[in-house]
């Protein structure tokens, strides 16, 4: 493996993307509706800590520091404003990063078996879209405003990538114009699967 790019690093906000997605899953399963919501969301969010106590110490890593930054800037500028919302906020963001997180980690050995499998699941997917297509099929407002807003939370998520990137080139193996071009279609994928327009 080439030493331009340190696994250390990657690690390191492999670990921090862990730990912010544990957080956002846990909100979301406290402002869940349902007891079955509520725990289908803590299941996932448990999940993330699983694959987190797998990793080497990464906490006091300065890459941890500006991702942290970035997230609490994130959430101070999208705030959903229902149960819907909330939903398309992480369908959108948290498989944007897990898609970001799957393309830093492509060429490094030194990530186990483990955090590959974790993420390619597509739980958090399959979860999110049993929840909204119903609702989705018999109402356009419902579905205009949730295409919105997805686009907008697509917007947000992308500069806190390209944030990050900027700050730690190193931690992406490939060139960032593919990279980006990629987490886009596989966003336009996801939502036109859920029945929103990308």
């Amino acid at each position: 493996m080439s030493s331009h790019f340190p696994s250390d690093e990657r690690t390191s906000l492999l670990g921090a993307a862990l730990l912010i997605a544990f957080h956002q899953l846990a909100e979301d399963s406290f402002h869940a509706p349902t007891p079955r919501q509520k725990l289908a969301l803590a299941e996932l969010a448990a999940e993330e800590m699983t694959v987190l106590k797998t990793l080497p110490p990464f906490i006091d890593a300065p890459i941890v520091r500006r991702a942290d930054a970035a997230v609490v800037d994130f959430y101070c500028r999208i705030q959903p404003q229902d149960w819907h919302e909330r939903l398309v906020k992480t369908y959108v963001s948290f498989n944007l990063v897990q898609d970001f997180l799957r393309a830093i980690i492509a060429d490094d050995e030194s990530v186990g078996d483990a955090a590959r499998a974790h993420l390619s699941s597509s739980a958090h997917v399959d979860f999110v879209q049993e929840e909204l297509r119903p609702a989705l099929t018999d109402d356009q407002q419902l579905t205009a405003r949730l295409s919105l807003w997805g686009r907008r939370v697509m917007g947000e998520t992308i500069a806190v990538v390209r944030h990050l990137i900027d700050a730690e080139p190193s931690v992406l193996p490939g060139d960032s114009a593919a990279t980006m071009t990629e987490l886009t279609r596989a966003h336009s994928q996801r939502m036109s699967a859920l029945g929103l327009a990308p």
